[in-house]
């Protein structure tokens, strides 16, 4: 069973927006230190260091924004073979992997959808990234190996 992103209106603009920032961003680089040429010819190293961690920090963008864009069509939660796959929104996106059989009780709190599991870890799944038929199917997928509750009442 793959869960995909509920989908997000604004998310596309996010992450355009974010590229096109980045872009702004170099186009001005390249025309400062194209305007003032004769002075960067003989300084060139010394002016443009404190820009590097800039330039940088912008380039770790890219895949953020590359997320956004991409977002509708990524699943957010895979549910194959006993096997729970959760994305994961970093820098970076990965996934983290939880077997079925580790989970001890599933618990929803406000907004989250919290597993607990025997080692005493807990693996946050966030409702408003799931449409409400999709977290409902995850739900009866689940209910038949663990048991969960919402505000101490079991569903």
């Amino acid at each position: 069973m793959k869960l995909k992103y509920k989908e997000h209106s604004k998310a596309k603009l996010v992450g355009y927006s974010i590229l096109l920032i980045i872009f702004i961003f170099y186009l001005l680089l390249i025309f400062f230190v194209y305007a003032f040429w004769d002075v960067f010819s003989h300084t060139y190293f010394i002016l443009l260091i404190p820009l590097i961690p800039f330039m940088i920090f912008s380039l770790l963008f890219i895949p953020k924004s590359l997320f956004f864009i991409r977002l509708n069509s990524i699943d957010y939660l895979n549910l194959e073979n006993n096997i729970l796959t959760i994305h994961h929104q970093g820098i970076f996106s990965s996934r983290k992997e939880i077997k079925v059989e580790e989970i001890e009780r599933a618990y929803v709190i406000s907004e989250k959808f919290i597993l607990a599991m025997h080692s005493e870890e807990e693996n946050v799944i966030y409702i408003d990234n799931l449409l409400m038929k999709d977290f409902e199917k995850l739900i009866k997928e689940l209910s038949n190996s663990i048991t969960i509750t919402k505000n101490f009442d079991l569903l």
